[in-house]
């Protein structure tokens, strides 16, 4: 009717709705919601947008959606890993690590 749906009328259609799909009983609205969220945080939208979309401040956002994937780890340890090889391939980087090799096979500490 164009309208607002009350939550017990949209609990009920979502709730046929969810079994006719084979859905499992643990299907609500609230996860739903959270599997939204917690796609949105792994895949880089800006806290602030999706805490907006969501209608929460930020930092309720981070608290309560953004969870640790394990493809995070090492998504994370990757972008360090090119970082730390395009830095090794500047000459400022690669002053570093040649001022950090001990000479003559020495094995004194650096300044």
């Amino acid at each position: 009717m164009g309208g607002p749906i009350g939550l017990r009328n949209f609990r009920r259609r979502l709730d046929a709705a969810a079994a006719h799909a084979g859905l499992p009983e643990w299907v609500t609205p609230y996860t739903l919601r959270h599997t939204c969220a917690s796609l949105m945080a792994q895949q880089g939208v800006p806290v602030t947008t999706a805490a907006a979309i969501l209608g929460h401040d930020p930092a309720m956002f981070l608290r309560v959606y953004s969870h640790l994937y394990p493809d995070d780890l090492r998504g994370a340890a990757a972008v360090l890993d090119a970082a730390r090889a395009s830095e090794l391939r500047t000459s400022c980087g690669a002053d570093v690590v040649q001022a950090l090799k001990p000479e003559n096979g020495s094995q004194g500490s650096t300044p």
